[in-house]
């Protein structure tokens, strides 16, 4: 966690490393009524609120390495003030195999059968 204190102008750059963090944003300290505040009802704002990124949905795979949980990776974000967008991992078609797995970090590379790059040859 990141963050300054209240009288600290507010700055996203205290969130590090990015990878890891995301800035969040302004936090409410204290306001009108009770808590949660609404920002319209906010009299102290505090400065950086770092948010640890969301972590992309790990693929499972069966003994003989057919996908039986549908993974995710990061296409974006988990930076500034932008969370993980995590998406589908690409399956490989018919006529394709894997040339690298997909990872929580980077989606599944695919190549036609045939290609002369070394990979693997996933169950349908």
């Amino acid at each position: 966690w990141g963050g300054a204190t209240a009288d600290e102008p507010y700055d996203c750059d205290q969130c590090a490393p990015m990878g890891d963090f995301y800035c969040g944003g302004p936090v409410c300290l204290e306001g009108v009524g009770s808590p949660p505040w609404s920002d319209d009802r906010c009299s102290l704002f505090g400065t950086s609120r770092c948010e640890r990124c969301k972590m992309c949905r790990e693929e499972v795979l069966d003994q003989d390495g057919r996908v039986i949980t549908m993974g995710q990776y990061r296409a974006s974000g988990c930076l500034r003030e932008a969370d993980s967008d995590c998406r589908d991992c690409t399956l490989c078609g018919a006529g394709e195999y894997q040339v690298q797995p997909c990872t929580p970090l980077s989606d599944r590379k695919c190549a036609p059968v045939g290609d002369k790059q070394g990979g693997t040859l996933l169950p349908v």
